[in-house]
């Protein structure tokens, strides 16, 4: 393997290591926002984040395996990366294809338009789950801190004594649509289109150079 292809594949091997990281990092977001008591109902999420957080630690091997191949030109480290890096490919797509299956931003709509409705304030559980999502979130209201007319909950706040100027300016729902939609739909999709294009990519560059030495090898 000659400088620049060398080169190449060990830039082409730190670029999947960083995707790997935000990859997980995202993921990770989305599977703490779905641990709020509200979203506890809905189905599947937790194992398909799982999934994919496990499909992006296998990249961030693939992606060290994959360096340590094309520093050393070892051929039995290129074998390795190559079963692992198309075993992980099909990993990543096959928890993409499960995020997108799942009508995930329909069912947390349902869930926040049931709590909405039950909203009490004599109802400490219901109370409570408000309030968690309101913090944790960041986020007031259903659709916005309108509904609370002048009587904000301190959680739609950072530092509580809440009031028009310093309660937050999202609704619940649209946050929960930034989760569960955008990030699941459009990043994560994003991300785990680009690793399996880079693992099968190197896979390229590690199959040329088994190759090469074979016919090297059968030519002598």
């Amino acid at each position: 393997m000659d400088r620049s292809d060398k080169a190449i594949a060990v830039a082409l091997c730190t670029i999947l290591f960083a995707f790997a990281i935000i990859d997980i990092r995202i993921t990770a977001v989305v599977y703490g926002t779905r641990s709020l008591d509200i979203f506890l109902p809905l189905k599947n999420l937790p194992e398909i984040m799982i999934l994919l957080m496990t499909s992006g630690v296998f990249a961030i091997i693939c992606s060290a395996i994959g360096a340590a191949g094309f520093v050393k030109n070892n051929k039995k480290i290129f074998l390795v990366f190559i079963v692992a890096a198309c075993a992980n490919s099909i990993l990543q797509v096959v928890g993409f294809k499960a995020a997108l299956s799942t009508d995930v931003l329909s069912d947390a709509f349902d869930l926040l338009k049931r709590l909405r409705n039950l909203y009490d304030p004599s109802e400490p559980n219901v109370q409570r789950m408000w309030d968690d999502m309101q913090e944790r979130l960041h986020c007031c209201g259903f659709f916005g801190p309108a509904e609370w007319g002048t009587n904000y909950p301190d959680s739609c706040c950072v530092d509580g004594n809440c009031s028009t100027q310093n309660a937050y300016k999202d609704g619940c729902l649209s946050v929960a649509e930034f989760y569960f939609s955008f990030l699941v739909n459009a990043v994560l999709a994003g991300f785990s289109a680009a690793i399996t294009f880079l693992q099968l990519i190197l896979c390229v560059f590690a199959y040329k150079e088994l190759r090469q030495d074979v016919n090297e090898y059968i030519r002598f």
